[in-house]
Protein backbone atom coordinates (compact mmCIF):
# COMPACT_ATOMS: atom_id res chain seq x y z
CA UNK A 1 0.00 0.00 0.00
CA UNK A 2 2.98 2.77 0.46
CA UNK A 3 4.60 1.71 -2.17
CA UNK A 4 1.21 2.36 -4.13
CA UNK A 5 0.57 5.77 -2.37
CA UNK A 6 4.21 6.62 -3.59
CA UNK A 7 3.69 5.69 -6.78
CA UNK A 8 0.72 8.21 -7.00
CA UNK A 9 2.04 10.63 -5.64
CA UNK A 10 4.68 10.65 -8.09
CA UNK A 11 2.68 9.98 -10.88
CA UNK A 12 0.53 13.81 -9.91
CA UNK A 13 4.14 15.55 -9.21
CA UNK A 14 4.99 14.48 -12.70
CA UNK A 15 1.72 15.14 -14.41
CA UNK A 16 2.25 18.73 -13.18
CA UNK A 17 5.76 19.60 -14.15
CA UNK A 18 4.53 18.28 -17.68
CA UNK A 19 1.85 20.40 -17.92
CA UNK A 20 4.18 23.64 -16.61
CA UNK A 21 6.70 22.72 -18.99
CA UNK A 22 4.01 22.18 -22.05
CA UNK A 23 2.92 25.99 -21.18
CA UNK A 24 6.99 27.30 -21.15
CA UNK A 25 7.78 25.73 -23.97
CA UNK A 26 5.31 27.32 -25.84
CA UNK A 27 6.07 30.85 -24.91
CA UNK A 28 9.68 30.19 -25.22
CA UNK A 29 9.42 28.78 -29.02
CA UNK A 30 11.54 29.89 -31.70
CA UNK A 31 11.69 26.92 -33.51
CA UNK A 32 12.86 27.92 -37.62
CA UNK A 33 9.80 26.98 -39.67
CA UNK A 34 9.12 26.70 -43.75
CA UNK A 35 6.04 27.29 -45.36
CA UNK A 36 4.12 27.76 -41.78
CA UNK A 37 5.07 24.34 -39.72
CA UNK A 38 7.85 24.20 -37.52
CA UNK A 39 11.59 22.16 -38.51
CA UNK A 40 10.39 19.29 -36.17
CA UNK A 41 7.28 19.13 -37.69
CA UNK A 42 9.23 18.25 -40.99
CA UNK A 43 11.24 16.14 -39.39
CA UNK A 44 8.82 14.39 -37.40
CA UNK A 45 6.23 13.63 -40.10
CA UNK A 46 6.11 9.93 -41.03
CA UNK A 47 3.91 10.99 -44.30
CA UNK A 48 6.70 12.94 -46.02
CA UNK A 49 9.26 11.13 -48.33
CA UNK A 50 13.05 12.40 -47.41
CA UNK A 51 13.57 14.55 -50.20
CA UNK A 52 10.25 16.61 -48.97
CA UNK A 53 11.87 16.73 -45.77
CA UNK A 54 15.23 17.53 -47.32
CA UNK A 55 13.67 19.97 -49.62
CA UNK A 56 12.71 22.19 -46.08
CA UNK A 57 15.70 21.69 -44.50
CA UNK A 58 17.68 22.76 -46.92
CA UNK A 59 15.07 25.86 -47.69
CA UNK A 60 15.24 27.56 -44.15
CA UNK A 61 19.11 26.87 -44.74
CA UNK A 62 21.76 27.71 -42.14
CA UNK A 63 19.11 29.16 -39.64
CA UNK A 64 18.40 25.38 -38.67
CA UNK A 65 21.89 24.83 -37.31
CA UNK A 66 21.70 26.59 -33.67
CA UNK A 67 18.36 24.51 -33.14
CA UNK A 68 20.28 21.61 -34.58
CA UNK A 69 23.22 22.14 -32.44
CA UNK A 70 20.53 22.44 -29.19
CA UNK A 71 18.22 19.33 -30.34
CA UNK A 72 22.04 17.50 -30.27
CA UNK A 73 23.10 18.64 -27.05
CA UNK A 74 19.79 18.28 -25.55
CA UNK A 75 20.37 15.57 -22.47
CA UNK A 76 17.28 13.53 -20.32
CA UNK A 77 15.65 15.53 -17.77
CA UNK A 78 14.69 14.99 -14.38
CA UNK A 79 11.08 14.71 -15.09
CA UNK A 80 12.37 11.91 -17.85
CA UNK A 81 14.50 10.26 -15.80
CA UNK A 82 11.54 10.10 -13.37
CA UNK A 83 9.34 8.76 -15.90
CA UNK A 84 11.43 5.87 -16.77
CA UNK A 85 12.35 4.92 -13.02
CA UNK A 86 8.30 4.76 -12.79
CA UNK A 87 8.31 2.25 -15.90
CA UNK A 88 11.17 0.25 -14.62
CA UNK A 89 8.85 -0.37 -11.12
CA UNK A 90 5.87 -0.80 -13.33
CA UNK A 91 4.94 -1.65 -16.80
CA UNK A 92 1.54 0.35 -16.47
CA UNK A 93 3.16 3.43 -15.43
CA UNK A 94 5.94 2.86 -18.61
CA UNK A 95 6.08 5.91 -20.70
CA UNK A 96 6.94 7.00 -24.66
CA UNK A 97 7.84 10.41 -23.13
CA UNK A 98 11.45 10.91 -24.04
CA UNK A 99 12.25 14.23 -25.75
CA UNK A 100 16.16 14.33 -25.31
CA UNK A 101 16.27 10.55 -27.30
CA UNK A 102 13.28 12.13 -30.40
CA UNK A 103 15.78 15.59 -30.24
CA UNK A 104 19.17 13.73 -30.60
CA UNK A 105 17.63 11.84 -33.75
CA UNK A 106 16.03 14.81 -35.31
CA UNK A 107 18.79 16.71 -35.29
CA UNK A 108 21.17 13.82 -36.54
CA UNK A 109 18.45 13.60 -39.22
CA UNK A 110 19.04 17.21 -40.22
CA UNK A 111 22.48 17.69 -40.19
CA UNK A 112 22.53 14.42 -42.33
CA UNK A 113 19.61 16.46 -44.58
CA UNK A 114 21.05 19.37 -44.66
CA UNK A 115 24.52 18.69 -46.26
CA UNK A 116 27.40 20.73 -47.43
CA UNK A 117 24.91 24.09 -45.94
CA UNK A 118 25.38 22.78 -42.60
CA UNK A 119 29.41 23.77 -43.76
CA UNK A 120 29.23 26.31 -40.90
CA UNK A 121 28.72 24.21 -38.11
CA UNK A 122 32.34 22.33 -38.74
CA UNK A 123 33.92 24.07 -36.57
CA UNK A 124 31.40 23.36 -33.61
CA UNK A 125 31.14 19.89 -35.01
CA UNK A 126 34.39 19.09 -35.02
CA UNK A 127 35.07 20.71 -31.41
CA UNK A 128 32.11 17.70 -30.60
CA UNK A 129 33.73 15.34 -31.85
CA UNK A 130 37.13 15.49 -29.97
CA UNK A 131 35.56 14.96 -26.94
CA UNK A 132 35.51 11.16 -28.46
CA UNK A 133 32.22 10.52 -26.36
CA UNK A 134 29.19 8.11 -27.46
CA UNK A 135 27.67 10.24 -30.49
CA UNK A 136 31.64 10.06 -31.96
CA UNK A 137 30.71 8.24 -35.38
CA UNK A 138 27.46 10.64 -35.81
CA UNK A 139 29.68 13.73 -35.79
CA UNK A 140 32.27 12.10 -37.95
CA UNK A 141 29.36 11.17 -40.14
CA UNK A 142 27.90 14.69 -40.31
CA UNK A 143 31.04 16.15 -41.00
CA UNK A 144 31.39 13.81 -43.62
CA UNK A 145 28.23 15.37 -45.30
CA UNK A 146 29.91 18.89 -44.59
CA UNK A 147 31.78 18.87 -48.04
CA UNK A 148 35.59 20.06 -48.35
CA UNK A 149 35.46 21.59 -44.42
CA UNK A 150 34.32 18.55 -43.20
CA UNK A 151 36.57 16.24 -44.83
CA UNK A 152 39.78 18.74 -43.62
CA UNK A 153 38.17 18.54 -40.02
CA UNK A 154 38.05 15.07 -40.65
CA UNK A 155 41.45 14.99 -41.91
CA UNK A 156 43.24 16.72 -38.89
CA UNK A 157 41.08 14.63 -36.32
CA UNK A 158 42.34 11.26 -37.60
CA UNK A 159 45.98 11.12 -36.13
CA UNK A 160 44.55 11.39 -32.89
CA UNK A 161 42.29 8.25 -33.48
CA UNK A 162 42.22 4.79 -32.03
CA UNK A 163 41.86 1.58 -33.83
CA UNK A 164 38.30 1.55 -32.86
CA UNK A 165 37.82 4.88 -33.60
CA UNK A 166 39.36 4.59 -36.91
CA UNK A 167 36.56 2.05 -37.97
CA UNK A 168 33.64 4.45 -36.72
CA UNK A 169 35.49 6.85 -39.70
CA UNK A 170 35.22 3.99 -42.17
CA UNK A 171 31.26 4.34 -41.35
CA UNK A 172 31.17 7.88 -41.63
CA UNK A 173 33.33 7.69 -44.63
CA UNK A 174 30.62 4.74 -46.67
CA UNK A 175 27.64 7.02 -45.59
CA UNK A 176 28.90 10.36 -46.74
CA UNK A 177 30.18 8.62 -50.14
CA UNK A 178 26.19 7.09 -50.13
CA UNK A 179 24.78 9.88 -49.47
CA UNK A 180 26.46 12.85 -50.65
CA UNK A 181 27.82 12.52 -54.19
CA UNK A 182 29.37 15.95 -54.31
CA UNK A 183 31.94 15.23 -51.83
CA UNK A 184 32.13 11.44 -53.41
CA UNK A 185 35.97 12.10 -54.62
CA UNK A 186 37.32 13.28 -51.17
CA UNK A 187 35.67 11.07 -49.33
CA UNK A 188 36.56 8.07 -51.80
CA UNK A 189 40.32 8.76 -51.50
CA UNK A 190 40.61 8.98 -47.88
CA UNK A 191 38.76 5.36 -47.82
CA UNK A 192 40.83 3.85 -49.96
CA UNK A 193 43.74 4.68 -48.20
CA UNK A 194 42.57 2.97 -45.11
CA UNK A 195 42.97 -0.28 -47.54
CA UNK A 196 46.75 0.39 -47.08
CA UNK A 197 46.47 0.86 -43.24
CA UNK A 198 49.49 -0.30 -41.50
CA UNK A 199 47.45 -1.92 -38.49
CA UNK A 200 45.91 -5.38 -39.95
CA UNK A 201 42.58 -4.73 -38.33
CA UNK A 202 41.69 -1.44 -39.44
CA UNK A 203 42.93 -3.21 -42.92
CA UNK A 204 40.37 -5.60 -42.54
CA UNK A 205 37.45 -3.53 -41.34
CA UNK A 206 37.95 -1.46 -44.28
CA UNK A 207 38.52 -4.24 -46.82
CA UNK A 208 34.75 -4.77 -45.17
CA UNK A 209 33.26 -1.34 -45.73
CA UNK A 210 34.11 -1.34 -49.50
CA UNK A 211 32.77 -4.68 -49.97
CA UNK A 212 29.41 -3.41 -48.57
CA UNK A 213 28.97 -1.05 -50.87
CA UNK A 214 27.67 -4.07 -53.13
CA UNK A 215 26.61 -3.14 -56.53
CA UNK A 216 26.58 0.40 -55.58
CA UNK A 217 30.17 0.75 -55.53
CA UNK A 218 31.93 3.38 -57.02
CA UNK A 219 34.35 2.10 -60.09
CA UNK A 220 37.67 3.47 -58.94
CA UNK A 221 36.95 1.72 -55.22
CA UNK A 222 36.84 -1.20 -56.43
CA UNK A 223 40.24 -1.38 -58.55
CA UNK A 224 42.26 0.29 -55.88
CA UNK A 225 40.65 -2.78 -53.64
CA UNK A 226 41.80 -5.15 -56.28
CA UNK A 227 45.04 -3.43 -56.22
CA UNK A 228 45.39 -3.07 -52.70
CA UNK A 229 44.99 -6.98 -52.61
CA UNK A 230 47.49 -8.08 -54.63
CA UNK A 231 49.96 -5.74 -52.52
CA UNK A 232 48.72 -7.60 -48.91
CA UNK A 233 51.42 -9.03 -47.36
CA UNK A 234 49.23 -10.81 -44.41
CA UNK A 235 48.02 -15.08 -46.40
CA UNK A 236 44.74 -14.37 -44.03
CA UNK A 237 43.78 -11.24 -44.91
CA UNK A 238 45.09 -11.64 -49.06
CA UNK A 239 42.79 -14.59 -48.90
CA UNK A 240 39.50 -12.78 -47.13
CA UNK A 241 40.56 -10.46 -49.22
CA UNK A 242 40.66 -12.24 -52.71
CA UNK A 243 37.05 -13.69 -51.88
CA UNK A 244 35.22 -10.14 -50.82
CA UNK A 245 36.96 -8.44 -54.35
CA UNK A 246 35.50 -11.58 -56.29
CA UNK A 247 32.16 -11.27 -54.44
CA UNK A 248 31.70 -7.62 -55.03
CA UNK A 249 33.49 -7.54 -58.94
CA UNK A 250 30.85 -10.02 -59.70
CA UNK A 251 27.94 -8.02 -58.56
CA UNK A 252 28.90 -4.36 -59.80
CA UNK A 253 29.75 -6.34 -63.52
CA UNK A 254 25.70 -7.98 -63.31
CA UNK A 255 24.14 -4.36 -62.05
CA UNK A 256 26.20 -2.26 -64.81
CA UNK A 257 27.04 -4.94 -67.76
CA UNK A 258 28.84 -1.35 -69.46
CA UNK A 259 31.49 -1.45 -66.78
CA UNK A 260 35.05 -2.22 -67.72
CA UNK A 261 37.07 -1.96 -64.78
CA UNK A 262 40.39 -2.01 -66.79
CA UNK A 263 39.55 1.31 -68.22
CA UNK A 264 40.45 4.80 -66.76
CA UNK A 265 37.70 6.50 -64.73
CA UNK A 266 37.18 8.71 -67.29
CA UNK A 267 36.41 6.31 -69.97
CA UNK A 268 33.31 4.82 -68.21
CA UNK A 269 30.44 6.04 -66.19
CA UNK A 270 31.04 5.57 -62.35
CA UNK A 271 29.09 2.34 -61.03
CA UNK A 272 27.24 4.12 -58.53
Amino acid sequence: MKDQRILKRWVVIIGGVLLVAFFIKQVLDHEPRFEGRKLSAWLDDPELSEAQIGRAVRAIGTNVIPQLEAWLLEKPSTLEKSLRWLGHKSPYLSSSYRPSVDANLRAMRGFFLLGEQAAPAVPWLAARAAKQDDDFEFYLKALAACGPEGVDSINRLEPAMTQQEKKSLLVALAFGISSHPSNQAALESKLAAFLNDPDPAVRLRAYWTVRNFRDRCPRDLVKEFAQQIEREADPGLRDTGRLLIGELTNEVLHAHPSINLDKPASAVAPAN
